[in-house]
């Protein structure tokens, strides 16, 4: 079962990445089209692919705490939602509508790129490298995909069909999310469940054998000596560290605004 629903998961962080990078990739061979028919300037249509990364960095910083309210599925999804509804007016609100709908499709791929590697550390476990690999080729292929393929389209239809065609992956992609289960936590099985309800918890055992006195518990204490059992957390190991004061994210940080 845990394996089923790891797969399941695994698919679905395929498809956002599938969306992540697609809708704005698909612009780039479409620019001459739009600037001709739209009567728009060369730094104005220049300004259809900087918005997206624009919202990248003044909505990421707001999602942690919007999904610590909402949870991660209904962040999610409502991100989708926002994306799926930018590619909508993007496509056929003419003008206004086209740097309107690539805002919203921008929000909706900013919050996706902030909650979706949480998702990966929270259900694969011991495997993020290789989920988030998954990920990342994804992206890369799909975005490629997306601009080889913008340009015969238009050529077929128009470039707000070549812009729109994008819109049934993101349907199907809040549909794959939205029959996946709770994202509070790591994959349990059924069984897992089970033993977890009906029997006490492995630190409870091991106090309830070796634990001392109470004129023992405070000697304890006081010499220093009251570690967490194993399995449980320290204290200090749950606190918050504000993340300007991580040395790795600004270096993080830098490479990627650097490209």
């Amino acid at each position: 079962m845990k394996k089923k629903i790891n797969i399941t998961v695994l698919i679905g962080i395929i498809l956002i990445g599938a969306i992540s990078r697609a809708p704005i990739t698909a612009v780039g061979t479409l620019i001459g089209n739009m600037t001709e028919q739209l009567g728009i300037n060369s730094a104005a249509a220049g300004m259809i692919t900087t918005l997206p990364l624009l919202c990248f960095a003044f909505v990421s910083p707001f999602v942690t705490g919007i999904s610590g309210k909402l949870g991660f599925k209904r962040t999610l999804i409502g991100a989708l939602i926002i994306l799926g509804a930018g590619i909508c007016v993007r496509s056929f609100g003419r003008k206004t509508g086209l740097y309107i709908g690539t805002a919203l499709m921008g929000m909706g791929i900013a919050v996706g790129n902030v909650l979706t590697p949480g998702i990966i550390k929270m259900k694969f476990k011991g495997k993020e490298g290789v989920s988030t690999g998954v990920y990342v080729v994804s992206m890369a292929v799909f975005s490629g995909i997306a601009a080889a393929v913008s340009m015969p389209v238009a050529s077929l239809f128009t470039w707000q069909g070549a812009l729109f065609m994008w819109l049934p992956v993101v349907a199907v992609t809040i549909g794959w999310w939205s029959a996946i289960g709770d994202m509070k936590g790591g994959a349990v099985s059924q069984g897992e469940k089970v033993s977890m309800e009906g029997a006490p918890s492995q630190s409870a055992r091991l106090s309830s054998q070796t634990a001392p006195p109470q004129g023992g518990a405070v000697a304890q204490k006081k010499t220093g000596t009251d570690l967490p059992l194993e399995g449980e957390v320290s204290p200090k190991a749950t606190e918050r560290v504000p993340i300007y004061t991580c040395k790795m994210a600004w270096v993080l940080a830098a490479y990627y605004g650097l490209q």
